[in-house]
């Protein structure tokens, strides 16, 4: 695992994630696929049995298909762990359809945290036709926060709970336009953490607001990919 901390910034700093801003890696919408969905049932013939597909998502050198009850236990415990040290987690994850019943990422919150909001990220629709559903068109971004902290503005309140727009062109199989971490960026100060980092869009974001970011991706391919697209920004090109 690699961190992009360690290549940008000064390793005699503290860690700097601890202050404000948590981001679930926006990609961790697919960050960790389980074999199996919450009802055992992890079929690929969407058609016929209308499953989302249980088989994960090979991420250039990383498989990333675990056992259901691993994968939730896994994500409630990078929750927690980030929860307890940042003022404000907002977690990206799509709700799914197992079979013919809807499953809620509301499950991977743990115990002690507490949801705030739901904002609906909607976006265009893709190719994910089934009998059973109509094709989804919005995702969820799940804000979790400490009682004390507060939106930056009046006018990051205006903002609203649905946030319109388009995914962007990128080799990373579960991208996410820069656009997205950019207006969490606007609700909260202070320093950034992205731990399933992917090609770097929540870093690109953190560049262009200026903001102190860390980064920690397994894969090696997407964490050079990351830094290249990080330095480009800072370098204005």
């Amino acid at each position: 695992m690699r961190t992009i901390y360690d290549r940008f910034s000064n390793k005699e700093d503290p860690q700097p994630w601890h202050e404000e801003l948590f981001m679930q890696g926006f990609a961790a919408r697919t960050g960790g696929q389980p074999i199996d969905g919450p009802n055992g049932s992890g079929s690929n013939a969407k058609w016929k049995h209308g499953a989302d597909s249980g088989y994960g998502v090979e991420y250039g050198s990383h498989q990333d298909a675990i056992p259901w009850d691993e994968y939730v236990e896994w994500q409630r415990q990078v929750i927690a762990t980030l929860s307890a040290n940042a003022s404000a987690v907002f977690y990206n994850h799509k709700q799914r359809t197992v079979g013919t019943k809807v499953w809620l990422p509301l499950d991977l919150i743990p115990k002690g945290v507490e949801l705030r909001q739901i904002i609906t990220w909607a976006r265009p629709g893709g190719m994910n036709f089934s009998a059973v559903k109509f094709v989804p068109t919005s995702e969820w971004i799940l804000f979790m926060a400490r009682p004390e902290f507060r939106l930056k503005s009046r006018g990051v309140s205006g903002l609203g709970d649905v946030w319109n727009m388009a995914t962007e062109r990128n080799p990373h199989p579960a991208p996410f336009p820069v656009a997205l971490p950019m207006k969490v960026m606007e609700a909260a100060g202070g320093s950034v953490i992205d731990p399933f980092m992917g090609s770097g869009s929540t870093g690109v974001a953190a560049a262009k607001m200026g903001r102190r970011f860390t980064g920690i991706e397994i894969d090696p391919h997407y964490f050079d990919m990351a830094c290249k697209r990080i330095e480009g920004e800072r370098n204005g090109r």
